[in-house]
């Protein structure tokens, strides 16, 4: 347990080289005893604690062992700090950090420094030897589209040490970045930067002093309220404030934290007290892993679950269902938790939260297929029979949604490649979105067994795309620029592989032909070890291309897939404001008579209303334009001026013109006038007419 006067100092104190120098001067002497305290610390989620007694000890040359990463990156602060401590500590560093990455989902950024951070160690620590599993995670993380600049920079960096073909393949095809080769060596620079400050000594990422800043990355509110200097202190001392507590509550007011009237500290004793929904959006996730269950409000538990499966927290999701069993909220994440523990494959979870849910009513048909295999992963011919009766199911059903979930969830087990031959199967007979996010999981488990980024299925991918849209929109055009772009980009890669399949065997051939010739002692032998050398530069020189066009096809083939969702997109939205225009119009129709006017008309006069100049100001130019427009047809009796013009069911003196879509003119006619009455937007076309009435 840390010690009263220990925990006080850190609460109290602002990060800098002088609190670290006392941290470490009241932390245990016995090396084994702080071993211990790490491990309380590090158990509580207590993140001040964690990183003040970590910098603390390893600054005066403690010994800290590099287990205490497995659960402690997710409370590291920034990417600095997480590299420099892990830099300096005992044990298998690599190994470690892998495992962090594996087991919680930390930030993007963190995770792909811990990865870079592991990768340099094993480089001078450990022979260049990684562990194994890290190229997988790196592949993974590349995939995210959520990846930050300096997670990018970071990922670029691993790339120039692991020096790995199907990871910087996918590093090249990201969505968001796509970085030349001047971008990648600047990001390779600024990673080695990084590592030169992780192998320096840790209090030179420490502050020299503490910083004046009230609040960095949220809204800071007071802990202290505000009080004038000469007015009468609030404790009842009768003082004035400058001379009592003033002093005080200036090192409180720099304590402060998003909630009015408390310090950080105050807040971290009690955090359920203080929950919103905004603040639990925004939660850490080690501040997640603090909290109780039992003391949040049942309105926030299901975001609060959600948010813990995000970040990978699933003892804590386990430990909340136990708890609180399955109250509404829960019951109706259950099965998307489920499925979520399942990707991740953590079968120890998965049992906890299964036999939770169905002993309190969650319904067991909606346990998703990967994670009933799962659940039998350790027993073979139990594993085989649910297998086929899976298979049986979706082959009886004949639905792709079902498909769909079968090959899933082969893919999310252990048997990865044939769930990838499952989805293969299923490609061609679902629609487009559907068969994107299976091809998504399918290079996802490509990823996993270390296969190369680009599966055969690429083309069929592609011809799916590349399927023409019917009707002959301006963003279907857009849409069949982009596939055609697509399509040369596929043949390019067709005709790149057939070359470099027919270099192959030529070489072959070749080399077949080699052995004959020397034992012959044919003196053309030279010259076929000099054509074969020139064919194997041309093959790697084609190789070398196809990759960089394999990279282009898969920006080319998201770009497509962009369009073709805001497309979509596009087209629901109009559809709804179709079908909203022609509710109401049909509501219009209620306040009009059914007998329009006669096109035979005189000539008139127009007579304005009064500030009808302010009228015209609040339309849009446009309408402003078009109403005139017509106000001057209608003077001029022009017979296609009276299309559509109707009289009001309330007023039927008053007629109604439409000027566009959205606005509405009412006007006389009288013998030598038209009267103007006013010029409405459609929806207030009700009150205007009761205040016609």
């Amino acid at each position: 347990m840390m010690r009263q006067e220990l925990r006080e100092l850190i609460d109290r104190s602002r990060f800098h080289q002088g609190a670290v120098r006392e941290v470490a001067a009241m932390l245990p002497a016995d090396d084994a005893e702080l071993d211990r305290w790490i491990d309380d610390v590090v158990l509580d989620n207590d993140q001040p604690g964690f990183v003040y007694g970590v910098v603390a000890a390893l600054s005066c040359g403690r010994r800290v062992d590099a287990r205490h990463l497995t659960k402690g990156t997710l409370l590291m602060p920034n990417i600095l700090t997480l590299g420099c401590v892990a830099w300096h500590m005992d044990g298998d560093v690599a190994e470690h950090l892998l495992t962090a990455v594996q087991r919680t989902l930390v930030a993007r950024e963190s995770q792909a420094s811990a990865l870079l951070v592991a990768a340099a160690w094993c480089l001078e620590r450990r022979n260049g030897e990684l562990p194994s599993g890290l190229i997988t995670e790196a592949r993974l993380l590349a995939r995210t589209k959520e990846l930050s600049k300096t997670g990018m920079e970071m990922l670029c960096a691993l790339a120039g040490i692991i020096r790995d073909d199907g990871f910087s393949a996918v590093l090249a095809q990201h969505d968001k970045w796509k970085l030349d080769q001047s971008d990648m060596l600047e990001a390779q620079s600024m990673g080695q930067r990084m590592l030169r400050l992780c192998r320096a000594p840790i209090l030179d990422i420490v502050p020299q002093n503490a910083s004046n800043d009230l609040a960095r990355g949220f809204t800071m509110r007071r802990a202290v309220a505000r009080i004038g200097r000469n007015e009468s202190c609030p404790c009842g001392s009768n003082e004035k404030y400058k001379r009592c507590c003033f002093d005080k509550d200036q090192q409180r007011l720099h304590l402060s934290c998003d909630v009015a009237g408390k310090t950080a500290a105050e807040v971290r004793a009690d955090p359920e007290r203080y929950l919103t929904k905004a603040r639990l959006d925004k939660t850490q996730p080690y501040e997640l892993a603090r909290l109780d269950p039992c003391k949040i409000d049942p309105q926030l538990l299901q975001t609060y679950t959600v948010r813990l499966a995000a970040f990978s927290l699933f003892e804590r999701i386990a430990e909340a269902y136990e708890k609180l069993g399955c109250p509404e909220p829960l019951k109706e994440v259950w099965a998307f938790i489920l499925f979520y523990v399942t990707r991740a494959g953590r079968k120890d979870i998965v049992e906890r939260l299964m036999k939770t849910g169905l002993e309190f009513g969650c319904d067991p048909a909606e346990v998703h297929p990967g994670t009933r295999l799962l659940m039998r992963r350790d027993e073979p011919a139990a594993f085989l029979s649910l297998l086929d009766e899976l298979a049986r199911e979706a082959v009886m059903n004949n639905n792709a949604e079902t498909l769909s979930r079968f090959a899933t969830g082969i893919m999310t087990s252990d048997q990865r490649a044939l769930g990838i031959l499952i989805a293969r199967g299923i490609l061609p007979i679902t629609d487009k979105k559907d068969a994107l996010y299976l091809f998504e999981q399918m290079l996802e488990g490509r990823d996993k067994l270390n296969l190369s980024p680009d599966d055969p299925f690429s083309d069929l991918i592609d011809a799916r795309f590349m399927e023409e849209e019917s009707e002959p929109s301006a963003d279907a055009e857009a849409l069949r620029v982009a596939r055609h772009r697509l399509e040369s980009k596929a043949a390019e890669v067709r005709q790149l592989k057939e070359a470099l399949e027919q270099l192959r065997g030529e070489i072959e051939h070749r080399e077949e032909k080699a052995p004959a010739a020397v034992q012959s002692c044919n003196l053309l032998a030279p010259l076929d070890e000099s054509a074969l050398h020139l064919l194997r530069e041309k093959v790697n020189s084609l190789k070398c291309e196809l990759k960089q066009r394999h990279n282009e096809r898969a920006v080319l083939r998201r770009e497509l897939e962009k369009m073709h969702t805001d497309l979509e997109s596009l087209k629901q939205f109009q559809a709804r404001h179709d079908t909203q225009e022609h509710e109401e119009v049909d509501e219009e129709e209620a306040f009009i008579l059914p007998s329009g006017v006669s096109a035979n008309q005189p000539v008139r006069l127009i007579e304005f209303p009064r500030k009808f100049h302010q009228a015209l100001a609040l339309i849009p130019r446009q309408t402003a334009r078009a109403t005139l427009a017509i106000l001057g047809r209608l003077a001029g009796g022009e017979p296609a001026a009276f299309v559509g013009v109707v009289r009001l069911k309330a007023c039927p003196d008053i007629l109604r013109q439409r000027i566009g879509i959205h606005h509405r003119l009412l006007f006389r006619l009288l013998p030598e006038q038209v009267q103007v009455v006013d010029v409405i937007n459609r929806k207030d076309l009700s009150r205007r007419i009761k205040s016609l009435g």
